[in-house]
């Protein structure tokens, strides 16, 4: 379809294209950004699941549908980062159960703010973290990021106290599956990777 002089497909179609292309984790952070619609669902996601799965479909190459539906069908617009994204999909592959999403933490004195994962049988919150450069001995000389520090071990400290362990992890353990898997594995994280990889549809 022509778009300011342009040919475009739709998103869906684009997502699905390149989700058959590409890996599954670069595949789920386009399809969960598709699917966002903002942290107060301030706007209209890019598409919807089902234009996601419609479109995954229709990919002529039976390994590119498969990897395609596979993203489709596990993707989740209420991702808020693509390490949040790639971090679920190598839980996912590692066998971990699956994780609630945007947990809202509170305590007798309010609400604490929003857990990335949760998982409330197991007693334990997850946190993608991002922001890696606070934690750079050049960084955590300006007092405005000891500060945050603070304020973080202080908002981690609390939730515990609701009876949740919290875990964080970085880029370079969300993005690598065998990281991961020893991560989860080192925090007590029951896995069983052969159910979740059929789960997924994408075992043998």
């Amino acid at each position: 379809m022509p778009k300011h002089g342009l040919q475009v497909t739709p998103v869906a179609e684009t997502v699905a294209a390149l989700a058959g292309r590409t890996s599954f984790l670069e595949g789920v952070v386009l399809a969960d950004h598709a699917l966002n619609a903002g942290e107060f669902g301030e706007r209209v996601p890019l598409t919807s699941r089902a234009e996601l799965v419609g479109a995954a479909e229709l990919l002529i190459d039976p390994a590119e549908r498969r990897r395609a539906l596979a993203v489709a069908r596990f993707a989740d617009g209420r991702a808020e980062s693509p390490l949040e994204s790639v971090s679920r999909s190598t839980m996912a592959l590692a066998g971990a159960p699956p994780p609630d999403l945007q947990v809202q933490a509170r305590d007798l004195f309010g609400v604490l703010g929003r857990l990335d994962f949760c998982w409330p049988g197991l007693g334990i919150a997850g946190e993608a973290d991002g922001a890696e450069k606070l934690q750079h001995l050049v960084f955590r000389r300006f007092p405005e990021v000891r500060q945050e520090l603070a304020a973080r071990a202080e908002r981690d400290r609390r939730i515990e106290q609701t009876g949740l362990r919290v875990i964080r992890w970085r880029w370079a353990t969300g993005r690598r599956f065998d990281l991961m898997r020893e991560f989860l594995l080192r925090e007590g994280m029951p896995l069983d990777p052969r159910s979740r990889v059929r789960e997924l549809g994408l075992g043998p």
